[in-house]
């Protein structure tokens, strides 16, 4: 459904038939400015069996974060998430680290262009590394203050595989 501009209302059609589909393991919605009204409506309506969700460029911001994390305790199979260039922000970012951190399946997070900051790159240094063997980071302007965050938690990511945290401002 991707590149499609679907926005918030088409997204809200959608999403009564979505739910319905028990053996949706995969939903990717990126390029769709469906906002954060109609990331509610994922949220809450979607979240199923999936395994995979690529959200990324729907602008969502802080507020979609929020809605978010209720929905990801019905997901304990995902594996695969990826929330890059939505606007999250650290306050976003912040409200999202409880919900990934109870996660023991996902393995991959993306959250490119969010512009969390030092203060939500530490949450995720400190609260997020579990299991993950991918995490791509970058352009979220961190800075030496998240990369020495980062430090201690790379220790408890003997999985890791892969790491981008390319344009952070890091030093």
């Amino acid at each position: 459904l991707g590149n499609n501009e679907i926005g918030p209302e088409g997204f809200k059609a959608l999403a009564g038939a979505l739910s319905s589909m028990p053996n949706l393991t995969t939903l990717a919605v990126r390029d769709n400015a469906i906002g954060p009204e109609g990331f509610k409506v994922l949220a809450v309506e979607v979240a199923v069996a999936m395994s995979g969700a690529w959200q990324w460029s729907n602008d969502f911001g802080p507020e979609g974060a929020k809605a978010l994390v209720g929905a990801l305790s019905s997901m304990p199979n995902l594996t695969s998430l990826n929330l890059g260039n939505n606007e999250i922000g650290p306050e976003g970012f912040k409200a999202l680290a409880g919900a990934l951190s109870s996660m023991p399946n996902l393995t991959t997070l993306a959250v490119r262009d969010n512009a969390i900051g030092p203060e939500g790159f530490k949450v995720l240094a400190v609260e997020v590394a579990v299991a993950m063997s991918g995490a791509w980071q970058w352009s979220n302007d961190f800075g030496p203050e998240g990369a020495k965050a980062l430090v201690g938690a790379l220790s408890s990511m003997p999985n890791l595989t892969s790491l981008n945290l390319g344009n952070n401002e890091i030093g």
